[in-house]
């Protein structure tokens, strides 16, 4: 079993930045992330080097080898979003059960 991480660099970050905003008794600022839904359906963008390397693994599965992946990077960089491309494409070959 070989393989690279998928590493999601903080320069690709296309997603929300965190809030500030002053609380007016204490005048400290607070810091809160904006509410945001992910369409599953919506298609990745982007992400061709880390999708190849998805793919990549999905086919020593189809061959049946072992493969492993192991996503990471900062919070809000696309690892869940990657991880649900990753789960529809395994089920799409029939990797997944239920």
């Amino acid at each position: 079993m070989t393989g690279q991480p998928v590493r999601l660099g903080a320069g690709e970050h296309r997603g929300p930045s965190l809030n500030r905003s002053p609380e007016p008794e204490s005048g400290q600022a607070q810091y809160s992330r904006p509410k945001v839904s992910i369409d599953s359906n919506a298609p990745t963008v982007g992400r061709g080097p880390e999708l190849q390397q998805l793919d990549a693994a999905l086919e020593a599965l189809d061959g049946h080898a072992s493969a492993c992946v192991a996503l990471e990077g900062e919070p809000g960089i696309g690892k869940t979003r990657l991880l649900r491309e990753l789960r529809d494409r395994a089920e799409a070959r029939g990797h997944l059960d239920g």
